[in-house]
């Protein structure tokens, strides 16, 4: 099946939507700023978070999702209150994905 970049971009930039609505809010930059997408030609497309140490928008970005016990203090021993929310954002979508061009997850 082929789709239009103008249909794919569409696809992608509501998914890149939803990953901004999700991502945790404080001051705002990772999801107004954050969370990128580039076209990389021949209907392949990333989003990311530039998330770089030292030259990156958001390099705290791993905090924001990850288990604080795999961290040193003081993060280690508290509970992070978005722990795993671009997993499983990355989850939800794949499944938007599927469901614009109305197909199937296949799990390998």
């Amino acid at each position: 099946m082929r789709i239009s970049k103008a249909r794919q971009k569409a696809i992608i930039n509501k998914i890149v939507a939803y990953f901004r609505k999700r991502s945790p809010y404080d001051t705002g930059n990772l999801s107004k700023n954050g969370i990128q997408c580039d076209y990389l030609g021949n209907g392949k497309w990333e989003i990311w978070v530039d998330d770089d140490w030292g030259t990156g928008i958001a390099p705290y970005m791993k905090y924001t999702n990850e288990n604080w016990n795999e961290f040193a203090p003081p993060l280690k021993g508290k509970i992070n209150p978005n722990e795993g929310w671009w997993d499983e954002a990355c989850e939800h979508a794949i499944e938007m994905f599927c469901t614009a061009l109305k197909g199937t997850k296949k799990t390998l």
